[in-house]
Protein backbone atom coordinates (compact mmCIF):
# COMPACT_ATOMS: atom_id res chain seq x y z
CA UNK A 1 0.00 0.00 0.00
CA UNK A 2 2.81 2.45 0.39
CA UNK A 3 4.33 1.48 -2.91
CA UNK A 4 1.36 2.37 -4.27
CA UNK A 5 1.05 5.66 -2.62
CA UNK A 6 4.22 6.24 -3.22
CA UNK A 7 3.69 5.77 -7.37
CA UNK A 8 0.51 7.66 -7.36
CA UNK A 9 2.13 10.56 -5.67
CA UNK A 10 5.10 10.58 -7.60
CA UNK A 11 3.42 10.51 -10.90
CA UNK A 12 0.80 13.42 -9.74
CA UNK A 13 4.28 15.58 -9.03
CA UNK A 14 5.65 14.64 -12.51
CA UNK A 15 2.53 15.72 -14.11
CA UNK A 16 2.55 18.69 -12.17
CA UNK A 17 5.98 19.66 -13.10
CA UNK A 18 5.23 18.58 -16.82
CA UNK A 19 2.37 21.03 -17.10
CA UNK A 20 4.34 23.92 -15.57
CA UNK A 21 7.24 23.51 -18.01
CA UNK A 22 4.73 23.60 -20.30
CA UNK A 23 3.03 27.11 -19.17
CA UNK A 24 6.20 28.57 -17.85
CA UNK A 25 6.23 31.65 -20.53
CA UNK A 26 2.41 32.19 -19.76
CA UNK A 27 2.00 34.97 -17.75
CA UNK A 28 -1.12 36.37 -16.79
CA UNK A 29 -2.69 39.53 -14.25
CA UNK A 30 -3.50 38.28 -11.25
CA UNK A 31 -6.37 40.09 -8.42
CA UNK A 32 -5.79 38.83 -4.75
CA UNK A 33 -8.17 40.55 -1.73
CA UNK A 34 -7.85 43.60 -3.92
CA UNK A 35 -4.52 43.88 -4.95
CA UNK A 36 -3.82 43.38 -8.54
CA UNK A 37 -0.21 41.72 -9.47
CA UNK A 38 0.94 42.06 -13.11
CA UNK A 39 2.85 39.69 -15.20
CA UNK A 40 2.29 36.74 -12.84
CA UNK A 41 3.64 33.48 -14.34
CA UNK A 42 0.63 30.86 -14.52
CA UNK A 43 2.95 28.14 -13.12
CA UNK A 44 3.43 30.02 -10.13
CA UNK A 45 -0.40 30.40 -9.53
CA UNK A 46 -0.86 26.51 -10.24
CA UNK A 47 1.75 25.44 -8.19
CA UNK A 48 0.60 27.57 -5.09
CA UNK A 49 -3.19 26.08 -5.84
CA UNK A 50 -1.61 23.14 -5.60
CA UNK A 51 0.72 23.15 -2.53
CA UNK A 52 -2.56 25.37 -0.96
CA UNK A 53 -4.59 22.05 -1.68
CA UNK A 54 -2.47 19.31 -0.69
CA UNK A 55 -2.17 21.62 2.97
CA UNK A 56 -6.02 21.17 2.85
CA UNK A 57 -6.29 17.71 2.10
CA UNK A 58 -3.34 17.07 4.62
CA UNK A 59 -4.52 18.98 7.17
CA UNK A 60 -8.27 17.42 6.90
CA UNK A 61 -6.54 13.82 6.55
CA UNK A 62 -4.44 14.69 10.05
CA UNK A 63 -7.68 15.24 12.05
CA UNK A 64 -9.58 12.41 10.60
CA UNK A 65 -6.84 10.46 11.62
CA UNK A 66 -6.84 12.07 15.24
CA UNK A 67 -10.99 11.46 15.34
CA UNK A 68 -10.18 7.70 14.48
CA UNK A 69 -7.33 7.24 17.05
CA UNK A 70 -9.70 8.69 19.95
CA UNK A 71 -12.71 6.15 18.85
CA UNK A 72 -10.55 3.40 19.36
CA UNK A 73 -9.45 4.43 22.55
CA UNK A 74 -12.67 4.90 23.54
CA UNK A 75 -14.12 1.88 22.47
CA UNK A 76 -10.64 -0.15 23.84
CA UNK A 77 -12.08 1.53 27.11
CA UNK A 78 -15.19 -0.08 27.15
CA UNK A 79 -13.70 -3.66 25.99
CA UNK A 80 -11.70 -3.42 28.77
CA UNK A 81 -14.51 -2.50 31.29
CA UNK A 82 -16.73 -5.19 30.07
CA UNK A 83 -13.77 -7.54 30.07
CA UNK A 84 -13.54 -6.73 33.55
CA UNK A 85 -17.32 -7.24 34.60
CA UNK A 86 -17.17 -10.43 33.12
CA UNK A 87 -14.38 -11.56 35.02
CA UNK A 88 -15.95 -10.09 38.19
CA UNK A 89 -19.39 -12.11 37.11
CA UNK A 90 -17.56 -15.24 36.56
CA UNK A 91 -15.21 -14.76 39.82
CA UNK A 92 -18.97 -14.31 41.52
CA UNK A 93 -20.75 -17.75 39.74
CA UNK A 94 -17.57 -19.85 41.13
CA UNK A 95 -17.59 -18.46 44.77
CA UNK A 96 -21.30 -19.24 44.42
CA UNK A 97 -20.91 -22.77 43.03
CA UNK A 98 -18.36 -23.14 46.42
CA UNK A 99 -20.57 -21.94 48.88
CA UNK A 100 -23.24 -24.53 47.62
CA UNK A 101 -20.79 -27.50 47.56
CA UNK A 102 -20.24 -26.88 51.29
Amino acid sequence: MTFLRFITGFSLALILIYFLMENSHFYTRFAFFGTVYENVPVWSIIFVAFIIGFAAASLIALVEIGRAKYLLMKKDRIIKSLEKEMDDLRQFVMEEEEEEKQ
